[in-house]
């Protein structure tokens, strides 16, 4: 099986379709910084690549020694976009350390998701990672991700842009409670695994195992689709 731990595969470009980005600090150590300051250089870092690379942000979620993020990129860039990103991290981090350098595990992990169930159970899966690191029992609870700020707990410092695969709703503040319930709601261990091993390929595949998550995502989309009509 192809994974992206193997021989690295050409990006496949697309202008539409979203992927999965995740990458690790060296040897996984901790950022040894404090987090305020950590997000601040991260969030700045991800403005610019909505002004500068036109990218698309869709969720990111910083973590001890990770991060995930969830992205477009309309002029197919996500090279140059991430490129910028670690280098502009790295060089920050650095400083503040007053090191000579400092490094992430590798170049990045990505993974296309063509897919739109797919793509909202991975968005769920980056959101619950503080929750199933033991963080935090609820989204609410971790201030270093995009949620924080999209469901009005913090000021949102990076611009959010909803896929077309996503619920239009999804922010929306009428129904702000009812998708905040749905992303609390823990994704089943077997799902979590399913969800993990479509995320080291470079395209996301569909697994046997994956679909009580599937089930539940079409199960918002109706109970949504139900309350528009009222």
């Amino acid at each position: 099986m192809l994974g992206n731990d193997m021989a690295r595969k050409a990006l496949i470009r697309s202008n539409f379709y979203p992927y999965h980005i995740v990458n690790r600090t060296l040897d996984q150590k901790f950022y040894d910084l404090d987090n305020k300051l950590l997000w601040s250089i991260y969030t700045d870092c991800l403005c610019i690549l909505t002004w500068v690379y036109g990218v698309r942000i869709h969720a990111f979620v910083l973590m001890s020694n990770h991060y995930h993020l969830l992205l477009s990129t309309p002029d197919e860039n996500l090279d140059d976009a991430i490129r910028y990103l670690q280098t502009e991290v790295s060089k920050q981090v650095a400083s503040y350390k007053g090191s000579s350098s400092y490094r992430f595990e590798s170049r990045y992990k990505w993974s296309i998701i063509y897919n739109r169930s797919h793509y909202i159970n991975v968005l769920k899966y980056v959101y619950q990672n503080p929750l199933r690191g033991g963080i935090s029992t609820r989204i609410a609870g971790y201030r270093w991700s995009t949620a924080h700020g999209a469901l009005g707990y913090s000021r949102l410092l990076v611009p959010l842009y909803l896929h077309d695969f996503q619920l239009h709703s999804f922010y929306d503040p009428m129904q702000l409670e009812d998708h905040e319930k749905w992303l609390n709601a823990l994704i089943s261990e077997d799902d979590v695994v399913s969800i993990r091993a479509g995320l080291r390929r470079f395209e996301f595949k569909n697994s046997n195992r994956y679909v009580s998550a599937r089930k539940k995502v079409a199960g918002v989309c109706k109970k949504v689709a139900g309350t528009r009509k009222k």
